[in-house]
């Protein structure tokens, strides 16, 4: 099951927060390493370590996305949706 969350991410911050509701869902701990990649316009979270990129979980579930990313991002704001099945957090355009 998808789950659109009513969170944004702005692409010329650099990070956004996981809320701790999904993070304990998917079990995601502050210090882990997540991977992070993007296809098509949209960024892929998981904890698939072979993605392009393995950023940290920060405190209060700051994730930064990779400069290398954001600069192949077309749009500056991004959707967060929740994939249950996969585990996986998507960015999607808005």
């Amino acid at each position: 099951m998808s789950v659109v969350l009513n969170k944004f991410y702005d692409n010329k911050k650099g990070y956004f927060h996981i809320p701790v509701v999904w993070r304990e869902e998917f079990q995601f701990q502050v210090g882990e390493k997540v991977g992070v990649d993007v296809k098509d316009g949209i960024i892929i979270i998981d904890k698939m370590r072979v993605r392009q990129f393995t950023p940290i979980i920060g405190v209060k579930g700051r994730l930064t996305i990779p400069i290398e990313i954001r600069q192949e991002l077309k749009s500056h704001i991004y959707q967060l949706i929740a994939i249950q099945e996969t585990e996986q957090f998507i960015l999607t355009p808005a």
